[in-house]
């Protein structure tokens, strides 16, 4: 094999260790190594080795199964995070104080506002979207950033009580855990924990809302 190799060495027709190396491994994902048709050598069978083409096909279908695993098991912990039983309006209440703002809570209220936004361009029910958006702000002294920016028709909106309310327990779950941890690879595992203790509430309409739910964490 090593004037197989040589021949495909192109100029360098002493190759060193490295370069042998590496032409050989090439060779051996795209071009099966025959057997010696003469020579002073005994022929061998020829074995098929695997190409690149079904290498890659083998290693897709391993990540197309993991990834579907970890979707599913993502998708039963979301569930499990929001299996709290419903509240009412009255009792979604939570204890901030809305007649004085501060800047992280301006944030989060905008954050809520574009969630709301880019959910509603792949929602199509309408109750979902009624249930997490509000015509006029919800809390006005939070509400300034989304106010001032609200000089573009369209391209802001107003999240409901219930929806600000969801955010602001789920932001408050993502800084505990960065605190705690810092950035790790199990932090978005650690968050679901947090979240856990959290007693979140489903959001959307009575038909859609487990999976919007879950949607609207996943996003």
């Amino acid at each position: 094999h090593f004037g197989l190799v040589r021949s495909f060495g192109g100029d360098e027709s002493h190759p060193t260790v490295v370069n042998f190396s590496q032409i050989f491994r090439l060779l051996s994902l795209y071009t099966p190594i025959k057997t010696a048709l003469r020579g002073s050598v005994q022929g061998e069978p020829n074995s098929v080795l695997a190409g690149v083409e079904e290498t890659l096909k083998t290693a897709g279908e391993a990540h197309r199964s993991n990834r579907a695993s970890l979707k599913n098991e993502i998708e039963a912990r979301l569930l499990e995070v929001t299996s709290f039983p419903l509240l009412t309006p009255d009792q979604a209440i939570d204890e901030h104080n809305y007649s004085r703002g501060s800047v992280d809570d301006s944030v989060v209220y905008y954050l809520a506002g574009y969630v709301v936004y880019k959910l509603g361009k792949h929602t199509e029910c309408q109750l979902c979207l009624q249930d997490i958006s509000s015509v006029t702000p919800v809390a006005g002294s939070d509400a300034y950033l989304t106010t001032y920016r609200s000089f573009k028709e369209g391209s802001l909106s107003h999240p409901s009580r219930k929806m600000l309310h969801f955010i602001r327990l789920v932001n408050e779950s993502i800084s505990l855990s960065l605190d705690e941890a810092g950035l790790c690879g199990d932090l978005f595992w650690k968050v679901l924990d947090e979240l856990d203790e959290c007693n979140l509430t489903r959001l959307g309409c009575d038909q859609h809302r487990p999976t919007f739910t879950c949607q609207l964490l996943h996003f």
